[in-house]
């Protein structure tokens, strides 16, 4: 019995679709993942603060939620459309200092990149208040972002921040 290469290809695309991605690792001289590579350069653009790069990599409908942020303000963040999420991170980027994003851990399952990070900010730390002041501080912020990414875009942009670290930071700076 003789297969026919389409049918071959056709059946290792579907077993493929079985495994998970991270059985799927590049060797050294590969390609990277698309979707770590997609993951990566949104990250850049944003602690960048370049929002006009960051657009094209937003679905029109995308959804930014951080519901740790309840921890500083009393309610979960949730902003709906990439119009709104890019007016958002423009207006905290004008009140937070310079800040780099270290990636510690990452990992690609389906569709969702999931990051474990340490974002780094240096000199001004408008995050928060102590005693009605902004302490200008360095701070090391420990999150997990995950990233939803469908036909190239980003979907759903989830943070998991540490907030409760920042206080004991910017508390211990102070003293």
């Amino acid at each position: 019995m003789k297969i026919r290469p389409s049918l071959l290809v056709a059946a290792l695309a579907l077993v493929l679709n079985f495994v998970p991605r991270s059985f799927l690792t590049t060797e050294a001289g590969q390609e990277p993942d698309p979707l770590l590579s997609l993951s990566e350069t949104y990250l850049e653009r944003l602690c960048a603060q370049d929002f006009q790069a960051l657009e094209p990599l937003l679905d029109a409908n995308a959804l930014f939620e951080d519901p740790t942020r309840v921890t500083l303000t009393g309610k979960v963040q949730r902003i709906q459309g990439r119009a709104a999420m890019l007016e958002n991170f423009a207006k905290n980027a004008k009140s937070q200092g310079q800040s780099e994003v270290e990636i510690v851990e990452t990992f690609v399952t389906g569709e969702h990149v999931v990051m474990r990070l340490n974002y780094n900010s240096k000199g001004s730390a408008n995050v928060i208040r102590v005693d009605g002041e902004t302490p200008s501080v360095s701070l090391v912020i420990p999150a997990v972002t995950i990233l939803r990414i469908q036909n190239g875009r980003v979907v759903h942009h989830l943070d998991h921040v540490d907030y409760a670290s920042i206080l004991r930071q910017v508390t211990d700076e102070q003293k």
